[in-house]
């Protein structure tokens, strides 16, 4: 992969559609850079993104840590042990955007063009923070709130590219059914819940 500190790879799509299978395995490139799940819970600690370079390095763990007994992405579902829970993993990361001010919705609000500017800077410092510390070139993630954020992230990353995931929507809507946390997500798209 080449180096490109102003570009970056988006996994987009639907909830459920693959884009945690495909964002773990494309993080297992040794080019690639990630938000982990030790970044997420300290986003202002970026120099955590060093603790990316373990899991290469015991690649076992890794592959057991990250997709589970039965080769799912989704390792969620069910209680996990400290140790489980502390081996660094691709996550989404939500808030390493929000320490680069990018609300969730960003999509329906309207920022002030200096404000704007503030989190494309804030954000490519951050991915270019990460790629260093964790040794790699390219910076990938997977949000679906990513999906209402494409052109702040093209502003972001001229050179980024996006992988739209498209699944089946019955397939779709059959495994959201079979997620704890679907009856209760705020949708952006229809005010309430599933619920």
């Amino acid at each position: 992969m080449r180096s490109s500190h102003d570009g970056a790879l988006f996994l987009i799509g639907a909830p459920r559609s693959g884009t945690s299978l495909l964002y773990k395995i494309l993080c297992l490139h040794p080019d690639v850079s990630w938000v982990s799940n030790w970044v997420r819970r300290f986003p202002n600690v970026l120099s955590l993104a060093a603790l990316n370079r373990v899991p290469p390095r015991l690649p076992r763990l890794r592959r057991k840590v990250w997709f589970g007994n039965d080769s799912n992405a989704y390792v969620y579902g069910e209680p996990r042990s400290m140790w489980r829970r502390s081996f660094p993993m691709p996550v989404e990361g939500e808030p390493l955007f929000e320490r680069c001010g990018i609300p969730d919705d960003v999509a329906s609000r309207r920022s002030q063009p200096s404000e704007r500017s503030h989190q494309i800077s804030d954000l490519r410092a951050a991915a270019a923070t990460i790629c260093r510390f964790s040794g790699a070139s390219l910076f990938v993630n997977k949000r679906i709130a990513n999906n209402r954020r494409i052109p702040l992230l093209v502003d972001a990353f001229p050179r980024a590219r996006f992988v739209d995931m498209v699944r089946d929507g019955r397939a779709v809507a059959y495994s959201l059914s079979r997620v704890d946390w679907w009856p209760d997500s705020s949708l952006w798209w229809h005010p309430g819940t599933p619920r």
